[in-house]
């Protein structure tokens, strides 16, 4: 006995849902990023950290940004006094890059990077975490922390 398929044609889509189908895919496969501005607009990075709180930390991000930028000239300056403050101080320093701390003990750290190009709309980078297990969290920790803060902010480099 030949068990037979039965075919059936695939369902028409409708246009609007077509169209909004591929709208998806595109939102998907090609995310709107803050790389669509062009890194020759600024020739100058400011990175606002706590150095005296954090002096492995704001290192660490100076020298990553340094490394991800050859040729630009990456400053470090501290956190303005109030925290709402606009983060681009200076409209001629092209990107601003403001670490904030969320959570820190002894083995566990938490933080996020804010930027801004020039006069341009503030951007919120996510809360990245770091832990250790067997012991506390050492200067030379501050070096993966800030490659990973950097990467998962997609700043405009």
């Amino acid at each position: 006995m030949i068990n037979q398929v039965e075919y059936r044609p695939l369902p028409q889509f409708r246009p609007a849902l077509l169209i909004l189908t591929t709208a998806l895919v595109f939102k998907a496969v090609i995310p709107v990023s803050s790389k669509t501005v062009s890194s020759k607009e600024f020739p100058s990075i400011q990175l606002q950290c706590n150095a005296e709180q954090q002096p492995s930390l704001c290192a660490a991000l100076a020298k990553a940004l340094t490394a991800r930028t050859p040729g630009r000239e990456v400053s470090t300056s501290p956190i303005p006094e109030t925290s709402e403050a606009a983060l681009a101080q200076d409209p001629q320093t092209g990107l601003t890059v403001r670490y904030q701390e969320k959570t820190r003990t002894a083995s566990w750290l938490s933080g996020q990077l804010f930027w801004q190009v020039k006069t341009g709309a503030p951007v919120e980078g996510p809360v990245v975490e770091f832990s250790v297990m067997d012991r506390d969290l050492q200067p030379d920790d501050m070096v993966p922390f800030a490659d990973a803060l950097i990467r998962a902010s997609d700043l405009p480099l």
